[in-house]
């Protein structure tokens, strides 16, 4: 099995911890996305991704719903 490195908190961790939604199967694991995009036109500039062990996506999506929730207040 191939393990895979957290680019947040440097832990190694098996990539096979969700199941696929289109197949159903386990062989997902989470990643974090993050494009730039331009204004005008909206082709991509520069597009970077992230590798994350389940603790860190769970700390980023917390991170995002409270961020959220400031913003509404």
């Amino acid at each position: 099995m191939i393990a895979r490195k957290c680019d947040i908190c440097g832990k190694f961790f098996t990539p096979y911890l969700v199941s696929n939604a289109i197949s159903g199967e386990r062989n997902a694991y989470y990643r974090i996305e993050v494009t730039e995009s331009a204004f005008v036109n909206g082709t991509t500039k520069t597009r970077q991704g992230y590798d994350v062990c389940m603790e860190c996506r769970k700390k980023f999506i917390n991170w995002v719903k409270d961020e959220k929730r400031k913003a509404k207040e």
